[in-house]
């Protein structure tokens, strides 16, 4: 049985104008370089301080991704 999450923001904002600068921007596929770069990126970013990750490790983290 699964529990559904709660949004920590709090329920969505109707904001036409965002909507519409939102809908204008254009649809972008990222390559496969730039998504291990994006995840290296967030592992590394999102350690701690006195963590033992690198950029290296987390280089290597976020191309050996089995999803």
């Amino acid at each position: 049985m699964s529990i559904p999450r709660k949004s920590l923001l709090g329920e969505p904002v109707n904001d036409p104008e965002l909507q519409s600068l939102l809908d204008s921007l254009p649809d972008v596929e990222l390559s496969e370089d730039q998504l291990a770069k994006q995840r290296a990126s967030f592992i590394f970013g999102n350690s701690s301080e006195n963590s033992t990750v690198t950029r290296q490790s987390a280089q290597r983290a976020a191309t050996q991704i089995l999803i």
